[in-house]
C-alpha cells in the first residue's frame, strides 16, 4: 500500500503490527512507537521494520510518499487501518 503525506501530517498505524515494513519512497518521515525510547528519522530509500507490539506513528517532515507492506506471519494478518490525522 502506498501513502501520501503532506507536511506535518500524522499517520497512526495502531498497535501489534510487528514484521510491518515502512519504506519512505520521496520526502522524509518521522517514526515513533510506543515502548521504545528512540525516534527514527527516513528520507527517501530508506525502511523500518515495526519490531515492537506498542502503538507506531509516522508523521511527514515534508510531503512524502510511503509504501506500507505487512509481514506475511500471523502478527499482521489482522487489517491494517490507517488513520490519518492533520
Amino acid at each position: 500500500m502506498e501513502l501520501l503525506l503532506n507536511q506535518g501530517e500524522l499517520l497512526d498505524l495502531g498497535k501489534n503490527r510487528q514484521g510491518l515494513i515502512i519504506i519512505c519512497r520521496e520526502g522524509s518521515i518521522w517514526l515513533t512507537q510506543k515502548d521504545d525510547p528512540r525516534d527514527f528519522v527516513l528520507y527517501r530509500g530508506r525502511q523500518f521494520e515495526v519490531r515492537t507490539k506498542g502503538q507506531v506513528v509516522i508523521s511527514a517532515v515534508r510531503p512524502s510518499r510511503l509504501q506500507v507492506i505487512p509481514d506475511e506471519s500471523a502478527a499482521c494478518q489482522n487489517s491494517l487501518a490507517l488513520v490519518v490525522l492533520q
